[in-house]
């Protein structure tokens, strides 16, 4: 009897334990995402879908669970037979606001494609090849779990207004 009462102890830390364990298991997030250039704004237009139950609070800057350019990856290539990969850039900077997308709500967000290529190189480059731009995105963490989206989107040079800026 005394071992079982000595005992008690060591059941009752790990029940404890395990329900804390359960309960910091992040939430699984369903979620459509689209990246593509808007004619019009001169964007780069983020599209980005919760599918799920659990309201959303995205960090702008570029932490690992940011919407824009920390956390959607971006990769730009010439789209010609040698796939000559763009100069890109990622402006540094803080920026603490945070993106909140409701359950099942759609959020768009534009980037100016400035942010990430130099002007007066994808000008250019788009005198010669359309640009191939590979985005891909994904977030594990304690409060949610994203699973990997990637995806890819074709600027021409008619897309573009190199002339105005």
């Amino acid at each position: 009897m005394k071992y079982l009462i000595a005992l008690i102890p060591f059941f009752l830390c790990n029940i404890a334990i395990a329900e804390n364990s359960a309960q910091a298991s992040p939430a699984l997030i369903e979620y459509t995402l689209n990246l593509n250039f808007d004619k019009t704004q001169q964007k780069v237009i983020i599209h980005f879908y919760n599918k799920s139950n659990t309201d959303l609070h995205i960090r702008r800057d570029f932490s690992p669970f940011s919407l824009l350019l920390g956390g959607v990856s971006l990769s730009a290539f010439n789209d010609s037979e040698s796939l000559l990969p763009v100069p890109m850039y990622y402006a540094m900077g803080h920026d603490p606001r945070v993106i909140a997308i409701p359950a099942n709500a759609l959020s768009e967000e534009g980037v100016e494609l400035d942010s990430f290529i130099f002007k007066k190189d994808y000008c250019s480059i788009l005198n010669k090849n359309p640009i191939l731009i590979l985005w891909s995105y994904s977030y594990y963490g304690d409060d949610y779990t994203l699973h990997p989206k990637e995806g890819v989107f074709r600027i021409k040079k008619s897309d573009v207004k190199c002339e105005s800026k």
